[in-house]
């Protein structure tokens, strides 16, 4: 089917007005740091990167493929727990998983793992409930997950109390919003297809009607998948992931500091675990940025400046650690992607529009 030119210019204009946002993030950066002295130039970047440890950045891609084989055994497992009739090999699961990895950042507010629903989909006709129920459960493990690890590092010797507040108050926030989350899933999604069913049949809308389906199945997906009692696999299945993703993600920024940073090289385990959680806290954000750029670095030079490190030092290291973990993202998921498309069979690849 030829491709619809509207959306083609609305993704080329998104496209424009991300990499916009990124361009006036990063350079308010560095106007900010170079007015007060510092240097932060391309040609700095370029040196940092020339200079990354290269043994180090393997390790970081081995850890990738490892979090990927995690991530991808609990979708199968949550997948299975929906009830949907197909049922995807295992090394399907896994090219579609690392080529998630890929997309989680490239849209604002993680839109980006959408990829993976539209991927089983079409290459393997997995219900988009199916689909959405394993993708939207796997999302607030990971945001559960995080709450001990916050709690945890407000053990840390931290040398101000302020930052122990932030920290409680991002994990109440996360806890109150996980709740909802399940709240919503198990229990109010039913009442809502059958409210929105009620809407559609008094205006007589078709896109509702389709809508109140959806939650529909949606509701039949999350009961099924609560009913099959799979919820401490899927908690083991996300401490591994959180555990190889922060271990790999750590191995990475000593890659770009060791032989750039020495005084980051040095910081402790936690406060590289803080920068990292306040990277991908302001990467979540529903802000109109290409692959995150600007948005990751803003909630990375927080947390590095909280800890007493020099603002034109954070901006290259943090930039430099997110330009060398998406290239990796990049490339394992542009293999996958290709690999996908050459092994997914002709005739898997019409949509299912039915549910689980």
């Amino acid at each position: 089917m030829p491709a619809n030119p509207i959306s083609i210019h609305a993704t080329v204009w998104r496209s424009l007005l991300g990499a916009a946002v990124s361009i006036a993030l990063i350079g308010l950066y560095v106007q900010l740091f170079t007015g007060a002295g510092k240097t932060v130039d391309l040609d700095s970047l370029w040196r940092i990167l020339r200079d990354v440890g290269l043994e180090l950045l393997l390790i970081y891609l081995l850890f990738q493929l490892l979090q990927a084989y995690f991530r991808a055994r609990r979708y199968a497992l949550l997948l299975a727990a929906a009830g949907d009739p197909a049922r995807p090999p295992f090394f399907g699961m896994y090219l579609i998983t690392v080529v998630r990895n890929m997309a989680a950042d490239l849209l604002p507010a993680r839109l980006g793992e959408l990829a993976y629903v539209v991927m089983l989909n079409r290459g393997y006709r997995v219900g988009v409930d199916a689909g959405l129920s394993s993708l939207s459960i796997s999302m607030v493990f990971d945001v559960a997950i995080l709450v001990p690890i916050i709690l945890a590092l407000t053990l840390a010797p931290l040398a101000a109390a302020t930052p122990q507040l932030n920290m409680l108050i991002a994990a109440a926030v996360l806890i109150v919003l996980v709740v909802l989350a399940f709240l919503i899933m198990f229990a109010g999604m039913r009442h809502l297809g059958a409210l929105t069913y009620k809407a559609a049949a008094r205006i007589d809308s078709r896109l509702l009607t389709r809508l109140a389906k959806l939650f529909t199945g949606l509701a039949r997906a999350y009961e099924r998948t609560r009913d099959a009692g799979v919820f401490v696999q899927t908690l083991a299945y996300t401490v591994a992931v959180r555990v190889v993703k922060y271990v790999g993600l750590y191995v990475l920024f000593l890659a770009v500091t060791q032989p750039n940073f020495p005084e980051l090289a040095t910081l402790a385990p936690w406060k590289v675990l803080g920068t990292l959680l306040a990277s991908e806290a302001a990467a979540s954000l529903p802000i109109p940025a290409f692959m995150s750029f600007g948005v990751y670095e803003g909630g990375g030079i927080l947390a590095l400046a909280m800890f007493g490190i020099d603002a034109a030092q954070a901006t290259l290291a943090v930039l430099a650690l997110h330009i060398c973990s998406q290239a990796v993202d990049y490339l394992l998921g542009g293999v996958c992607l290709l690999v996908f498309l050459f092994i997914v069979p002709q005739r898997a690849r019409n949509p299912r529009r039915g549910g689980a």
